[in-house]
C-alpha cells in the first residue's frame, strides 16, 4: 500500500449523515483525483467511502450512489509503527 498525503486524497464533506449521494457531487473528484476511492467526512472524522466500482457497476442507471459505511480501519498502536 501507498501512503498518501491528504491532498492527494479524493475527500467529499458531508454536513449531516445520510446514505447515498448524488452522482453528480462525485464527478469533479473523480476528474481531478487519481483514486479509486472517495472518501467522505463529516466534520474530521472519516463517515464513510464510495468505491469506483459501485459508481460502475453498482448503481445502474442510478443518479444515486450509497455511502458505504462498513469498512475496515487499521489503526497504529503504540509508538513503533505495528499495527
Amino acid at each position: 500500500m501507498i501512503k498518501r498525503e491528504l491532498s492527494q486524497l479524493a475527500i467529499y464533506s458531508v454536513d449531516q449523515e445520510l446514505e447515498m449521494l448524488p452522482l453528480k457531487c462525485l464527478r469533479e473528484l473523480y476528474l481531478e483525483k487519481t483514486s479509486d476511492i472517495i472518501y467522505i467526512v463529516k466534520g474530521k472524522r472519516l463517515y464513510g467511502i464510495i468505491c469506483m466500482e459501485q459508481v460502475l457497476y453498482g448503481q445502474k442507471g442510478n443518479t444515486l450512489v450509497k455511502v458505504n459505511r462498513s469498512f475496515t480501519v487499521l489503526k497504529k498502536r503504540g509508538g513503533g509503527g505495528e499495527v
